[in-house]
């Protein structure tokens, strides 16, 4: 789907023309072309839905107190996009997104924000080496650097989403588009880890010798659920 900055006339443009459908989003006005979604209902996808819905859910369950703090924490953070519309975040998405992520690497469910004082380390870099024989990936592995050189924190760990192999000419937010935590549950703990057991187990092992692979990486305190923003890159044969 694409983002873009409309002019005064036609910011508010909705519905569809043609094969093309206008509309808005939290992080501003879209743009797509009319498609009838896949939906193949993988165990993943379905374990994703369901916690999503299950942590709106007890939202719904929280103290007037606790959504506060969350609508004060959701304050602290903000979501841009690649044409730089921003938009704040709501207490409800910091609660479910913090809460998603714990699920990801394993730690126990909160019902009150980070906090104030708490931090986590930030990326600096990444790259991966993708090995490649006879058409597949025979060895997948990731280098990655944080802020200030140092190694990851007291209870912080790394999850990784990878998309499946896409044509090169593609750009990191399209490659992400079908992205996948590819070791749920296995959170990452080296920030040299080797991937290609968790990403073939995903995704298989055929690769196009000009396609690339997107990767998305965060870290994740499994303690009070801050998190790190996402690293984004892709890798090639």
């Amino acid at each position: 789907m694409a983002k873009a900055k409309l002019g005064i006339l036609n910011k508010n443009l909705r519905g569809k023309v043609g094969n093309v459908v206008y509309g808005r989003s939290t992080a501003g006005p879209t743009v797509r072309e009319l498609v009838t979604p896949a939906n193949p209902q993988t165990s993943g996808q379905v374990a994703m839905r369901g916690g999503l819905t299950g942590f709106a859910r007890q939202w719904q369950t929280l103290t007037a107190a606790q959504r506060l703090a969350w609508e004060e924490y959701a304050g602290t953070l903000t979501h841009g996009n690649d044409v730089g519309n921003v938009t704040k975040v709501k207490g409800i998405s910091a609660f479910v997104g913090v809460n998603q992520d714990l699920a990801i690497v394993g730690g126990a469910p909160v019902v009150d924000p980070p906090p104030p004082e708490s931090t986590v380390s930030q990326f600096a870099g990444g790259t991966g080496t993708l090995t490649v024989a006879g058409g597949n990936i025979t060895g997948f592995s990731l280098a990655l650097t944080l802020v200030g050189d140092a190694g990851l924190g007291a209870n912080e760990v790394i999850y990784v989403r990878a998309s499946a192999p896409k044509s090169a000419g593609q750009s990191v937010d399209v490659v992400l588009v079908r992205q996948s935590a590819i070791n749920r549950g296995v959170p990452y703990l080296t920030l040299a880890p080797d991937v290609f057991a968790d990403y073939s187990a995903r995704w298989g092992t055929a690769i196009g010798a000009s396609e690339q692979v997107g990767l998305a990486a965060k870290i994740v305190n499994t303690v009070t659920g801050r998190s790190s923003g996402y690293l984004r890159f892709t890798v090639s044969p």
